[in-house]
């Protein structure tokens, strides 16, 4: 019965009138969902209330275990690949590294082996045991710029920077003898005997190249180059370009990089029509006019941010006006914050000079895909061939390339609201003194147009905070 009377009650809503005057608020949390009931009318909050919720558990666990689960499993498949081939060209007839360690015992040392073969003819034990050493270790290498970021990370490239000092012209085993004696492992938050990749590839092939020279039928420069590829070469990492999103005003364009020249001149001119009004001494407001947003704009990349104290020495104005939005003039335009609106055109223009920047600037969508090369790619191999083929010339190219590995470009991360494509149709029509609506109209944009998104909701906390909304 009770069913019933809910079913009748309900079905008698429709029929009611709508309250106009009441409006009612969600928020919508990973943990929980706030609501209230406002009377716009009598601007008075009636009601209010939150419910509570377990998070969702994310994917994260389960994808640090398989990212480790793969890394041991490549490691185990490439010295197979190593012991398989140490077979095929008859190093060793039983290369299981037990059966090995079982032989020679306490007296098995890798690292003096491949000293030691500098100047001697290994046997196959020894040979075995130094091949499987440098495909095990094999070095630290890192396309990734995150790596320069992470604190663990910073710790081991402080420690490679130490241990690089200490090579002096030596391999990295003769220098793990003469600074460290016997001992073979790291302690405990430290880096000293780890080497770089490059390092165990150098000395792989110098001492392969003696064993040859002191004799050795099997160091043939056939082994040599296939050993080179199995122990150390990488996979390339792929670029994260493709996981950007689409472009609500061009569909067919991905959503520009952050740090890309037409996106933060485009942001920075917004920010300039929408925060920059002027209030004269006579109690009358203006917005900047479009001589003075294009004096404003003309030198982007000079300074890592455009503050209120800028604009006015840029726009020469006196004491007497003020900048109404400005609560402090110290605060840059954009972030209102001390962190500044332009540090990718910032970082660009101060690391390749002024007369490249200048010629960069010039073709301006040539200069917005660079930068979100740089900004998506992790694999510097990659990316060289790709900013080669752009036609920005071989100079850029190699400047940029330059402040990849010097780490200038680290930040470079995360894309904006709209394409470059986008940004450079509307920053001529904001140069006029049009604002973002009126731009967006005149180009053919509908900037109220809700971005369309996919059904397919795939996080977990996504679905979990909307199925809690819901209740």
């Amino acid at each position: 019965m009770k069913k019933a009377t809910d079913a009748k009650s309900l079905s008698g809503l429709a029929d009611r009138p709508i309250n106009e005057d009441l409006a009612f608020g969600i928020d919508v949390g990973v943990a929980s969902c706030g609501w209230a009931v406002v009377d716009t009318k009598k601007q008075q909050i009636l009601k209010t209330g939150v419910r509570a919720f377990e998070e969702a558990k994310t994917a994260e666990g389960r994808r640090t275990a398989r990212g480790m689960r793969r890394n041991l499993q490549r490691g185990a498949q490439r010295l197979r690949q190593v012991r398989r081939l140490i077979q095929q060209h008859q190093v060793h007839p039983n290369p299981d590294p037990n059966a090995i360690r079982a032989k020679r015992g306490r007296d098995l040392d890798p690292v003096r082996f491949s000293v030691e073969g500098m100047s001697r003819e290994l046997d196959a034990t020894e040979a075995t045991s130094v091949l499987l050493y440098w495909a095990g270790h094999r070095g630290f290498q890192s396309n990734r710029k995150r790596d320069r970021k992470d604190s663990d990370n910073k710790k081991l490239l402080k420690g490679l920077a130490e241990n690089e000092k200490k090579l002096d012209g030596r391999t990295f085993s003769q220098m793990i003898l003469a600074e460290h004696g016997k001992r073979r492992r790291n302690r405990q938050d430290e880096f000293l005997l780890t080497p770089k990749r490059e390092w165990l590839r150098e000395e792989a092939s110098i001492v392969i190249g003696l064993q040859r020279r002191l004799g050795a039928t099997w160091a043939t420069p056939e082994f040599e180059a296939e050993y080179m590829r199995v122990a150390f070469d990488q996979r390339p990492l792929r670029s994260s370009a493709h996981l950007v999103g689409f472009c609500n005003f061009e569909p067919r364009h991905r959503r520009a990089s952050r740090f890309s020249y037409s996106y933060e001149k485009f942001r920075l001119l917004q920010a300039l029509q929408d925060r920059c009004t002027i209030r004269s001494p006579d109690g009358s407001t203006r917005c900047l006019t479009p001589s003075e947003l294009s004096s404003a704009v003309a030198n982007i990349g000079s300074h890592r941010g455009f503050t209120y104290t800028r604009l006015r020495s840029v726009l020469s104005m006196d004491r007497g006006y003020q900048f109404v939005e400005a609560e402090e003039e110290s605060a840059d335009i954009v972030t209102r914050g001390a962190a500044g609106c332009t540090p990718g055109c910032f970082a660009v223009r101060k690391f390749v000079g002024e007369s490249m920047w200048r010629r960069l600037t010039s073709t301006p969508e040539l200069l917005d895909r660079a930068v979100a090369m740089v900004s998506y790619s992790e694999d510097s191999g990659g990316l060289l061939s790709a900013l080669s083929s752009l036609g920005i010339g071989m100079d850029a190219v190699g400047k940029l390339m330059e402040g990849v590995e010097d780490g200038v470009f680290d930040d470079f991360s995360g894309p904006g609201k709209v394409s470059s494509k986008a940004a450079r149709k509307l920053i001529p029509l904001m140069l006029d003194g049009l604002n973002y609506a009126d731009a967006c109209e005149a180009v053919g944009y509908d900037h109220a147009k809700s971005p369309e998104h996919d059904p397919d909701i795939n996080s977990p906390a996504v679905k979990r905070a909307l199925n809690e909304a819901q209740k």
